[in-house]
């Protein structure tokens, strides 16, 4: 038995089919993730180098180059870029397409491994990053009051950034603007030069004092028990009483020699929000999650928030969400005049309400169904995908129309 009478003969059959694969299209369309682009790995690999303090001659110089001469030479590099600033270097390596970027970041950290030591003392370790287009900010938010920059940056860091980190889909929320505490030790030279010492000891002993350090086990019955020392400082009174050496039996404490102050970092940007001190806070979400749902979830929140601190002022500055909603809604709009267009177009030359109504119900059946698969493949809903179903849908009518053409030549 041929397919065609198969399908004339289980008619029923048919229906029922046609039905689950429209109810299981349908709710696969309902639970795609929606995006502006599709899931693209570009091969490219970052390296950011932080040096406080040194000018972009000297990052040039003791940084870039030497990271460059690491990286350049690697298996598969197409071009290296770099830019060198005050306190700042990054190179980013560019790898032919097709290059596997785990393996590629592999080789790049390989590679860094080996002149790690050539780096400057003061540099910080390189950071390697693969370059994700889905790690872009997704939506931006602006939080104003009529605060201290200080006290407005630290309210942000306790009382929102969690907040908005808890909304399903959020991958991370990133504070920006405002000033962070900072406690600045001033050093008399003098005094370190007649008790003989230095800058880097004093710098060192600080660190080595402010920390917590594991002080073993203890067990107590059936349960055993970790020990910590706690050192770190929780004052400045503490800071001021540490002995930095003994002369002559007398204890030299800090204080002998610097001064201290509570203060914040220094000013280097500044954000205002309709003249007040403001700080930033950008969002991205989490790999594979709805960009459109997850923006939405954030703008709830942020209206949650203003209503919990009314003093607080929480808006939106950025967001992708719209131009991706706006994109997609006229990609749609476009394949729905299409199909519209396309059957007013059969009906013309068909002549014939009945085969124009085969081959339009033939067109929704197979897009919706199209979306089941699209769900279980991984994909999402964007611009590209949409772009290809608008497609489709000449395909289809061409097809319909051989098939209806083929049914009529037999009868």
């Amino acid at each position: 038995m041929s397919l065609p009478d198969l399908a004339i003969r289980r008619s029923v059959s048919v229906y029922i089919c046609c039905a689950l694969a429209i109810l299981l299209g349908t709710i696969s369309f309902l639970k795609l993730p929606i995006d502006l682009m599709p899931n693209i790995e570009v091969p490219r690999v970052s390296v950011s180098t932080r040096y406080d303090g040194a000018p972009p001659e000297d990052v040039e110089q003791l940084v870039t180059r030497r990271v460059e001469n690491a990286v350049g030479s690697a298996p598969g590099v197409e071009t290296v870029t770099s830019n060198s600033g005050s306190d700042r270097s990054q190179v980013n390596v560019s790898f032919v397409w097709g290059t596997d970027l785990n393996e590629a970041a592999d080789e790049v950290r390989t590679r860094i491994d080996r002149i790690r030591g050539q780096l400057p003392d003061g540099a910080d370790s390189p950071q390697i990053q693969k370059f994700d287009p889905n790690q872009q900010a997704i939506i931006v938010l602006s939080v104003s009051a009529d605060m201290d920059p200080r006290e407005l940056r630290q309210f942000a860091e306790d009382q929102i950034q969690y907040r908005l980190e808890r909304v399903p889909g959020v991958g991370q929320a990133s504070v920006q603007g405002g000033l962070r505490r900072e406690i600045h030790i001033n050093t008399s030279l003098e005094k370190l030069r007649a008790l003989d010492l230095s800058v880097s000891q004093v710098v060192n002993l600080i660190r080595q004092e402010n920390s917590n350090s594991p002080a073993g086990r203890i067990q107590e019955g059936n349960v055993e028990l970790n020990l910590r020392t706690e050192g770190e400082f929780q004052n400045l009174d503490q800071i001021r009483n540490l002995v930095l050496t003994t002369r002559k039996g007398v204890p030299v404490y800090l204080r002998d020699v610097a001064t201290l102050e509570d203060g914040t970092e220094d000013e280097r940007q500044m954000i205002r929000i309709d003249g007040q001190p403001g700080v930033r806070i950008s969002v991205q979400k989490q790999s594979g999650a709805n960009t459109v749902s997850v923006a939405r979830g954030v703008r709830e929140e942020a209206a949650r928030l203003s209503a919990d601190f009314p003093n607080v002022k929480v808006g939106v500055l950025q967001d992708n969400s719209r131009f991706i909603e706006r994109s997609i809604g006229t990609v749609q709009q476009e394949a729905l005049f299409g199909g519209i267009l396309a059957v007013l177009v059969l009906l013309v030359f068909l002549r014939s309400i009945r085969s124009t109504l085969i081959v339009s119900i033939a067109i929704p059946i197979s897009l919706i169904s199209t979306f089941a698969l699209m769900y279980f493949a991984g994909m999402t809903l964007n611009t590209v995908t949409l772009g290809g179903l608008a497609l489709g849908v000449g395909r289809l009518v061409d097809d319909a129309i051989v098939v209806l053409e083929n049914t009529f030549r037999h009868r």
